[in-house]
């Protein structure tokens, strides 16, 4: 699953793969890190939180001035840290 801005990275733009998502530079020289679901629930997981519920948000954003669809994907999570 692919977000837009993600495609509009040119490929000398990728720095690569990360555990679980793509990394790529952005034009001022800092880092843009493309979650999958698996990365991010094993990330919130580490720190000690259940995951209740992820997903992919899908957004269609249109610009009306440019008559131009922009399909955005987003993470999605509910978390809790577990009663002590």
């Amino acid at each position: 699953m692919y977000d837009l801005t993600q495609l509009r990275f040119d490929a000398s733009q990728h720095v690569g793969a990360g555990q679980h998502g793509e990394v790529y530079t952005r034009g001022d020289g800092t880092l843009s890190y493309f979650f999958t679901m698996e990365d991010l629930g094993k990330r919130f997981a580490s720190e000690g939180f259940l995951a209740l519920e992820t997903d992919y948000v899908r957004v269609a954003l249109y610009n009306r001035k440019k008559d131009f669809e922009m399909r955005r994907v987003f993470a999605h999570g509910v978390f809790q840290r577990p009663q002590e």
